[in-house]
């Protein structure tokens, strides 16, 4: 955050640090005032982070073993191929996050996100004051004893990175560390990389670097790229791309024969990712869905890409498969160090009955698209001037073409997705009582029958809360307006991006505008999956002292996707809501409901919780509340399969 100030010494976190009391009570001070001016800014929400699965497999110990031996030049890895076979490359990167939504723009599918965070989602440090390396990416053992003496002058580590990104920005202190191992031991620090004036989060950074020392030519050498920032959470972001030590470079050698592509496929129906069948169907909208197409060459290269459909029509579980071409081979050519951000030309034919078959329960669409171009067509094999500038003296065995694949699904189903099904972080609400709604609009203007909600819950450490009021808003004039469903309900976490389905004990009818929201309980945080790849910002409000406002500092799509189908709909008030009766009111510590009722929750306004005792008599719920102030407090009531909520005076 901006307004932070650090004046920690510059050392490892692993490391004591002498710090200056007088120090630590200004930088808490200014950092209270940052968390402060940041929390104003985004409204009532709270960006968190997210468990991924760690990166670097340990059980194979063929593997392992592979990477204990030290490996001849050259070393080159974008992160596409992260946790495939063939990743071998790094003896630590455990908790630095690999991931296709992070960066913007990456040269490659898959970027390497350093924070503050290791990847299961905790943070390095729980002290919010404290700075210190983090995230490490740390080569293997590399044998540069064995390169020729004369070559060594040619010997170079290069890589791009991007300064936040999607997440949150690097202050003016933090940093890149760049360091080599030397023939001693010794870790020789050769850069920090820091914030360049008015930086600009869409672009990506070159650094190259020479193997400069007599002293790094030997046959345990290796390199790390560390990040240096807050320890205690998703802040001072950067993504990495593109790590490559070689040697027969020079020193702006930022050119390689590589295309490839940079990100998936966006939305398909509209800005959906999944509709309702019975939603799509007479009212079909299909959008060219866009992907990034880029090159490393320093020239004009050409490429042609080749997108394939494939549909998947469900029956009871069996299904029907078809595929077919969309996008023939089409000559494109990108200029030098380019990126294109290219949409399909040829859309999928919806009224193909034998592609979307409207009988069927459902179906998922796959769109793969692969590029083709000089991508290690050898020199000594064809011609230069028939696009080959695949060098194997130079690049073998590297394989560029380990990029240049992307596939994403959608559905045709029973719910709606704004998201992709792929988190970077998570977001909650910052104050105990304040709700949060996410809007959705149906693709026909008749109303229809929620029936459910599939939402993302990730697990974080820390106090999570298992209840949740799921809220349920009809639109009013672009803004969430009568709440015309609440159920109480429990809060599943299965695993990474795997989505909870809640089924409504109560269906609702909703209007083409809706929204699906949550409030934040007492007890414990209530955290939902972030989509930072896509931004549906304008959807999402956060309601604070009874105003809904959108959040301005903040992007992403909240993963939640409303359920349709047919359910019974209560249009009047149950006979125990209508009669119901809490009295006295105002009262001085305790109350009558006149139903026997259980109470589930009383706090005040604030979020500052209520001790009660409960017991019943005559039919009725007599509570007592225990060191109670004067105020108003909120009470929360569940009578047979209902969700009440009633105000009390104390007095």
């Amino acid at each position: 955050m901006q307004t932070e100030q650090r004046n920690f010494s510059l050392r490892f976190i692993t490391h004591k640090k002498d710090i200056n009391p007088l120090v630590v009570k200004m930088t808490f001070i200014s950092l209270l005032l940052g968390l402060s001016s940041s929390l104003d800014s985004i409204a009532q929400f709270n960006l968190l982070p997210h468990p991924h699965q760690t990166n670097l497999t340990t059980g194979d110990h063929s593997k392992r073993a592979k990477e204990d031996r030290a490996m001849r030049l050259p070393f080159w890895d974008d992160f596409s191929f992260s946790g495939k076979k063939g990743d071998t490359l790094w003896a630590q990167k455990n908790d630095v996050i690999i991931t296709n939504g992070f960066a913007i723009k990456a040269p490659t599918l898959g970027a390497a996100v350093m924070d503050g965070l290791r990847a299961d989602g905790t943070p390095y440090e729980t002290n919010v004051t404290t700075n210190g390396i983090t995230d490490v990416l740390l080569s293997r053992m590399l044998a540069l004893a064995e390169i020729d003496p004369s070559k060594r002058s040619s010997v170079y580590l290069s890589f791009q990175y991007q300064w936040k990104a999607n997440g949150e920005a690097p202050d003016p202190n933090d940093y890149l560390q760049v360091d080599f191992l030397n023939d001693q031991k010794q870790w020789i620090t050769m850069a920090f990389l820091r914030v360049s004036p008015n930086p600009n989060p869409t672009i990506f950074l070159d650094y190259i670097q020479q193997i400069n020392s007599a002293s790094f030519f030997h046959n345990e050498f290796q390199f790390r790229i560390s990040r240096f920032g807050r320890s205690s959470g998703p802040f001072d972001t950067w993504a990495i791309d593109y790590v490559y030590l070689n040697q027969n470079r020079f020193a702006t050698d930022f050119s390689f024969p590589d295309r490839a592509i940079g990100s998936n496929h966006s939305a398909l129906f509209d800005k959906y990712y999944a509709v309702p069948q019975q939603h799509f169907y007479g009212n079909e909208i299909v959008k060219p869905p866009t992907f990034l197409l880029t090159t490393q060459q320093n020239e004009e290269t050409p490429l042609d890409q080749f997108t394939y459909l494939r549909t998947r029509n469900y029956f009871d579980g069996s299904y029907t498969e078809h595929e077919e071409i969309l996008d023939m081979a089409s000559p494109l050519f990108i200029s030098p160090f380019g990126k294109i951000e290219y949409p399909l030309v040829k859309l999928p034919d919806v009224s193909n009955t034998t592609l979307f078959n409207r009988t069927a329960d459902s179906t998922v669409v796959t769109l793969k698209t692969i590029i083709t171009s000089s991508d290690n067509i050898s020199i000594y094999d064809i011609p230069r001037d028939n696009n080959a500038d695949y060098d194997d003296v130079i690049y073998a065995p590297i394989d560029f073409r380990m990029n240049d694949t992307t596939q994403t699904n959608y559905f045709l189903s029973d719910f709606y997705a704004y998201d992709d099904g792929e988190a970077e972080y998570s977001i909650g609400l910052a104050q105990t009582g304040d709700e949060a709604a996410f809007r959705f609009s149906m693709l026909g203007p008749e109303p229809d029958t929620l029936t459910g909600v599939y939402v993302y819950f990730p697990l974080l450490s820390g106090n999570l809360s298992n209840i949740v009021d799921l809220l349920v808003f009809e639109d009013n004039n672009g803004k969430p307006g009568s709440l015309i469903g609440e159920e109480v309900i429990a809060a599943r976490r299965p695993g990474p991006n795997v989505f909870h389905k809640i089924k409504l004990r109560n269906a609702v009818l909703v209007p083409q505008h809706f929204y699906i929201g949550w409030r934040q309980p007492a007890n414990g945080t209530i955290a939902i999956g972030l989509d930072r790849s896509t931004n549906n910002n304008d959807k999402l409000f956060g309601k604070s002292n009874g105003t809904w406002s959108n959040p301005s500092n903040l992007t992403g799509t909240p993963m939640i996707r409303p359920i349709f189908g047919q359910g019974e709909i209560t249009t009047s008030l149950p006979s125990h809501e209508s009669t119901l009766l809490i009295y006295p009111n105002p009262t001085t510590d305790s109350f009558i409901i006149n139903q026997t009722a259980e109470v589930i929750s009383i706090h005040f306004t604030n979020g500052i919780p209520v001790t009660f005792n409960v017991s019943q008599q005559d039919n009725q719920t007599i509570v007592s509340l225990k060191d109670v102030s004067p105020g108003l407090v909120v009470v929360k009531l569940k009578i047979d399969n209902s969700i009440l909520v009633r105000k009390i005076v104390i007095r």
